[in-house]
């Protein structure tokens, strides 16, 4: 296992994950980057939708003295608060995340935050509260839909947010292609970067053995979602 050094300035960096799931490949990647953080001593915090507590994952994040919240269980004064307010300005869930954590970025004025989206735009809300509070960010995108195109009225909104990160990230080509003709402009501060997978890669499987093999593949597609491919599907007589 390679040593990783403690660093003599530690820095503070949020991640806010929007991903709808407990927990996936978009969570492989931003979870391994800040655990390398956290392991050379950067302060790290963590906002996520759909906590499991049991995951190994989360407990591996909390066992480097991450915090890790869930954003859908935040205890805020809503109904209250509610109750006085016009229908227009009523505490949603999602403006209840975005108090919560601009309360915490106004606290803590991290160094950087890091928002991973489950698709392409579900954490665009984020990035803008940290480019009206001039705090540097990343955006990592996990998927684009060829189907769904931005209404006019936001697309220039959607545009200012990516561009105004320091970085955005792509999982594929795909993504970014797609979503720089949604938006309609080619970023400049994009790049690909691939989610991680949990396969050793540098050495042959050690199946099948000598003797013969049939294989069949079926490929299954969602419209959002980029093709998903499965090996074990029944093989067609000959």
């Amino acid at each position: 296992m390679t040593r990783i050094s403690k660093i003599k300035s530690p820095r503070r960096f949020v991640t806010i994950s929007t991903c709808p799931e407990a927990w996936g490949g978009s969570e492989e990647l931003w979870s391994r980057a800040v655990s390398i953080l956290a392991e050379r001593g950067h302060t790290v915090s963590v906002f996520k939708t759909v906590v499991d507590e049991t995951h190994p994952g989360i407990q591996r994040l909390k066992s480097l003295s991450c915090k890790v919240r869930d954003l859908e269980r935040i205890r805020l004064p809503q109904l209250g608060i509610n109750l006085l307010l016009p229908t227009r300005y009523q505490l949603t869930p999602i403006k209840k995340q975005l108090l919560f954590i601009a309360l915490h970025l106004k606290a803590r004025a991290p160094d950087l935050v890091i928002i991973s989206q489950g698709d392409n735009y579900d954490g665009l809300h984020f990035g803008n509260l940290c480019r009206k509070f001039k705090l540097p960010y990343i955006l990592i995108s996990q998927k684009a839909t060829d189907h769904f195109w931005p209404p006019d009225k936001v697309r220039k909104y959607r545009r200012d947010v990516f561009e105004a990160a320091i970085k955005c990230f792509f999982v594929s080509s795909h993504n970014r292609s797609l979503t720089e003709d949604q938006i309609g402009r080619r970023l400049a501060n994009a790049a690909i970067v691939r989610n991680p997978f949990l396969v050793a890669v540098d050495n042959p499987l050690s199946w099948p053995g000598n003797e013969e093999s049939r294989l069949g593949k079926a490929d299954y597609r969602q419209p959002d979602r980029e093709p998903q491919r499965f090996g074990k599907g029944r093989p067609r007589k000959t």
